[in-house]
């Protein structure tokens, strides 16, 4: 079992054709990424304070590279990011960033290798293009260490009225043009869930700050009683069950709050689509 909203976030809806195709074809899939709390360890402390365990998950990030450095520092200043984490807040939190991106693009350049050495064949590598951008990613890393040909892909939206646009000839070695997305396919939530020992309950990790949840009346350490009348203990199935829902539904929370019990309703409000409103 995958535990599929444990250990990714995304819908799943934006997958599935992938992982039916790969299926129908009888293709081997292999996931590249580490345990999150590896990464959230080394994003904190650094990669020398992991297990030894946990080292051999995940192999020592270079994060040397000054072109990747700029890179990355650049992706999170053009980011929507808290107002905590802008100017002097993203100077004091960027170095623990990087190290998480540099350890997500290394165990993820690694075990490509190591799965594609398993097959004795080409292999095609799926990722966000945060971890490809100006093949100072994943790439870069994977031919480093094997020095194997590869070729690097990026998916680019062109507005609405536009044929074509205009990028940099180093951003990938090929750029396919997309429809620009005007509304997401699926909403994206925004709530991120805890589970304590000895409390059969979820608990709010955080106060949301992106998704439909942004301005909803969540607060960090909110307990979870119901949803819809319904009770999770486990954090993958109520994840599953909030991705049921589509765009103008609506879901009703029973929290428990400073020993006060409260609903809140939360809706699945469409954003406003590119190009309408001020």
């Amino acid at each position: 079992e995958s535990r599929w909203y444990v250990n990714w976030n995304f819908n799943f809806g934006f997958y599935e054709k992938i992982f039916k195709l790969a299926k129908n074809n009888k293709i081997p899939l292999y996931a590249l990424n580490a345990p999150r709390a590896i990464i959230s360890k080394i994003r904190m402390k650094g990669w020398d304070k992991l297990s030894e365990d946990e080292k051999k998950a995940v192999p020592e990030p270079d994060v040397s590279h000054e072109e990747h450095r700029v890179l990355i520092r650049t992706v999170f200043e053009s980011t929507e990011l808290p107002h905590q984490m802008k100017g002097g807040g993203l100077d004091m939190v960027f170095e623990g960033l990087y190290r998480a991106q540099s350890a997500w693009d290394e165990v993820m350049a690694f075990n490509a290798l190591q799965s594609r050495e398993r097959e004795g064949r080409k292999m095609v590598v799926l990722s966000g293009s945060g971890h490809l951008l100006y093949n100072l990613g994943i790439n870069r890393r994977a031919y480093e260490k094997s020095r194997l040909p590869f070729k690097t892909v990026l998916c680019i939206e062109v507005p609405e009225g536009k044929k074509s646009i205009k990028v940099t000839r180093s951003l990938a070695d090929y750029v396919w043009g997309i429809n620009e997305e005007k509304m997401p396919i699926f909403p994206s939530i925004g709530l991120r869930f805890k589970k304590f020992d000895r409390l059969d309950n979820l608990v709010l990790a955080s106060k949301p700050i992106d998704g439909i949840s942004k301005n909803a009346n969540f607060e960090k350490g909110d307990v979870v009683l119901s949803v819809d009348g319904n009770s999770f203990s486990d954090i993958n199935e109520l994840r599953i069950y909030l991705a049921e829902f589509n765009w103008d539904d609506e879901v009703k929370f029973c929290l428990l709050r400073n020993a006060q019990q409260l609903e809140v309703l939360l809706k699945f409000q469409p954003p406003e689509k590119k190009g309408q409103g001020s």
